[in-house]
């Protein structure tokens, strides 16, 4: 079994614990968003390409009354299409992350007229996906896997307006340390199937060679037994190992809906 299979082993054994007989609360945001990509992947080809950005997120809190820790599970897939400046090649994207995080609850503060509340925690962080390019004949592709390590901060401001509750949510999640995937420059695929790990095709990671941050910056609405949620993403990955760099910049806008249960 692999290191990344037996962090997802780990992840979804903790989500089945029991929880003592106690009442828990859960918080499950689902999101659609659309948006603009711009990516760079040198292996494929020297040029960026921009063009758009569908995507889901599904983001599950569980949390216990009179608990200092909640648990935070958020699973993402993403699909891109984008092109050259000139409209003649294209790149085909296609990603899925999970991230699972233990997070410290802080005392909450009484803001104006609303309470702030605040967690701040870490955990696994894995990504899996592919990028095609419409033009190449020997490498027409490139596969993309990361495991890291991601410290998160989940900040909400619950209010009233005209009577009715909100909720203002900022979401952070930047890795620290990971292991990457990747050809190293100049290699094929073929090679790497044939000759394994001669070229050092999984590498370390940390904050100076993959600089990379998600942010969500939400607004949930109560609408009959629902919440109604708009919000803003931002996602900036970016990498650069065995003389390769891979970039993928996206702001999008989300549209979904919240249930607390």
């Amino acid at each position: 079994m692999t290191i990344s299979n037996k962090l997802l082993l780990t992840a979804l054994l903790v989500l089945s614990l029991p929880v003592n007989g106690r009442a828990q609360h859960k918080q499950v945001a689902n999101l659609f968003g659309i948006g603009y990509n711009r990516q760079l992947d040198t292996y494929l080809s020297p040029e960026h390409y921009s063009g758009g950005e569908v995507r889901y997120v599904n983001a599950t809190t569980w949390l216990r009354p009179g608990c200092h820790w909640a648990r935070q599970m958020t699973q993402q897939v993403m699909v891109s299409y984008t092109k050259t400046r000139t409209n003649d090649n294209q790149d085909i994207g296609g990603m899925y992350n999970f991230h699972f995080s233990f997070q410290r609850r802080l005392n909450t503060i009484q803001l104006g007229q609303g309470q702030l509340e605040a967690r701040f925690g870490g955990g696994p962080d894995f990504w899996l996906g592919a990028l095609y390019n419409t033009r190449n004949g020997n490498n027409p592709a490139q596969a993309r896997v990361a495991l890291r390590l991601t410290p998160e901060a989940d900040v909400s401001y619950k209010f009233f307006s005209a009577g009715k509750p909100r909720e203002a949510r900022l979401n952070l999640a930047m890795p620290i340390v990971g292991l990457q995937f990747s050809p190293n420059y100049g290699q094929s695929y073929y090679e790497i199937f044939t000759r394994d790990n001669y070229d050092h095709n999984v590498r370390a990671t940390w904050m100076g060679s993959s600089p990379t941050f998600t942010t969500r910056l939400t607004l949930s609405i109560p609408v009959a037994k629902t919440h109604i949620t708009f919000g803003y993403l931002a996602d900036w990955q970016q990498v650069s190992v065995n003389h390769l760099k891979y970039i993928s910049y996206t702001h999008s806008l989300l549209i979904g809906w919240t249930i607390n249960k």
